[in-house]
């Protein structure tokens, strides 16, 4: 399975109000995750808290994603690599 990943360090505004993780109130740096196999925007913060996001449309995700940096070979590696396993929870820069 291949998602796209863009780690986005800015406060997101939704309607409704500014994306916040639910587990720890965070609202910026995030890592948006488009899963290609089902066209939808996930949002995954730095406590780990991982959610699909349907305010956040894939075409939106496709129009603002740069270029591709690097390769994950699974899940868990990108996410220690980017800094969203769990070791900065509550670390925002």
């Amino acid at each position: 399975m291949t998602d796209w990943v863009w780690p986005y360090p800015f406060a997101m505004p939704l309607p409704g109000g500014l994306l916040t993780c639910d587990a720890c109130g965070a609202q910026r740096d995030w890592l948006f995750i488009l899963q290609l196999a089902t066209d939808q925007v996930s949002v995954r913060c730095r406590c780990t808290r991982q959610w699909h996001e349907p305010r956040i449309p894939a075409d939106w995700f496709r129009q603002h994603f740069g270029r591709i940096h690097r390769y994950h070979t699974d899940p868990a590696a990108r996410d220690r690599a980017l800094g969203f396993d769990g070791t900065f929870a509550g670390i925002y820069w």
